[in-house]
């Protein structure tokens, strides 16, 4: 059930004491602080596109959010961003298509998920994976500036979806022991020289790492590999080695 306008938002009872942003107002500003309480409950949840195409060139989410809706800040003019420790999981689209430069996630983060696209189409020049994620959505860094991706010790990570760091500039990257499939393009168009794939990893998909201009590849067992994964078609040869 919808409440009434409280300031610039609208929310729903969640029924248990916590609140889901509904909406936000046109005409509200656009440096966002959104409260940590709405209604005397605390806001746990940012629905789907409350923000999205509202030219919003700052955003503050306070910790006690849990989730974030789809396309939730889509179409802004966001540079940075910082996810709170809180949050569990970012929706299909929520940053994309905003101007970010920076995103920080906190170290002790719970986030388990990061959906389809959910960052992608910014200018992102790194990023820091907490250990906690579970899944990379579809595209999720697609198409950003990306030079650095780290992903947290002791990672949870086991699937990186389907073109998940399509489109960037990443030199290197590190695959967690956890990983165990790794999508289609995922890495596609990136500058990978050399690779190392654990032996957890059962599937990499077509095209995965394609159009990078990788020379070495070091394999931990024997996974499944999809056609032109390893591609470098006009960008010299390739050399495929298993660990001993």
């Amino acid at each position: 059930m919808y409440a009434k306008w409280i300031s610039d938002y609208t929310w729903s009872d969640n029924g248990d004491d916590t609140v889901t942003i509904m909406g936000y107002s046109d005409t509200a500003p656009k440096v966002v602080i959104i409260p940590d309480k709405l209604g005397g409950m605390a806001v746990t949840a940012i629905g789907a596109e409350v923000f999205w195409y509202r030219g919003l060139t700052s955003v503050t989410i306070p910790d006690g959010v849990l989730t974030i809706g789809h396309m939730a800040f889509y179409g802004n003019e966001l540079t940075r961003v910082e996810i709170p420790a809180s949050v569990m999981s970012i929706g299909d689209s929520a940053f994309a298509a905003n101007e970010l430069m920076e995103m920080k996630m906190e170290v002790s983060s719970g986030l388990i998920s990061i959906g389809d696209s959910a960052f992608c189409n910014n200018k992102l020049t790194s990023v820091k994976i907490p250990s906690s994620v579970v899944s990379i959505g579809k595209a999720a860094f697609c198409n950003n500036r990306l030079i650095e991706v780290a992903i947290g010790a002791s990672s949870n990570l086991t699937s990186i979806g389907i073109s998940a760091f399509s489109f960037n500039e990443l030199t290197a990257i590190k695959i967690p022991l956890s990983v165990i499939s790794i999508g289609y393009a995922a890495f596609y168009g990136n500058k990978l020289k050399e690779l190392e794939i654990p032996a957890n990893v059962a599937t990499i998909g077509d095209f995965a790492f394609c159009e990078n201009g990788i020379t070495r590849v070091i394999f931990g067992s024997t996974p499944s590999i999809g056609e032109e994964s390893f591609s470098n078609r006009t960008k010299g040869s390739l050399r495929y080695l298993a660990r001993l």
